[in-house]
């Protein structure tokens, strides 16, 4: 899928695109609020300033991606695959991370809301991070 062809059928009013390919797209300064990702392959796309609040990325495969400063509030990320992630200065807000895999992501400790950030012990951390830093684990 295009960026074109996603942003006319979120224009349209759609907001499911379940296991769509945008790997490699340029989506950088998006506005794809509330929409639905479950399972979409975003593998080194550039995400980076990117609007995506309240959005479902569960099972996504976010490798090598870059979110730099993007808009993650609230998003599920539960069980995505961001290895190797840019995630410098990325607002990360009440997002779900449970079974998230983080290795070898770059600013992850530079992301905004790391406090407020939902885990579980499936989370795959990088190598020296240590989210108890930053919260305590509940």
């Amino acid at each position: 899928m295009t960026r074109e062809e996603l942003l006319k059928r979120y224009a349209d009013g759609e907001r499911d695109f379940l296991n769509a390919n945008l790997s490699k797209a340029d989506l950088k300064t998006t506005y794809l609020f509330r929409s639905n990702f479950n399972g979409a392959n975003f593998s080194e796309a550039d995400l980076s300033q990117a609007q995506l609040t309240g959005a479902d990325l569960a099972k996504t495969n976010l490798s090598g991606a870059n979110l730099t400063e993007a808009d993650l509030f609230g998003v599920n990320l539960a069980g995505a695959n961001l290895l190797g992630a840019n995630l410098n200065l990325t607002d990360l807000h009440e997002a779900r991370l449970h079974g998230a895999n983080l290795q070898e992501v770059t600013g992850l400790e530079t992301c905004k809301g790391l406090r407020t950030v939902l885990w579980d012990s499936y989370t795959i951390w990088p190598s020296g991070f240590n989210i108890g830093d930053y919260r305590t684990v509940i």
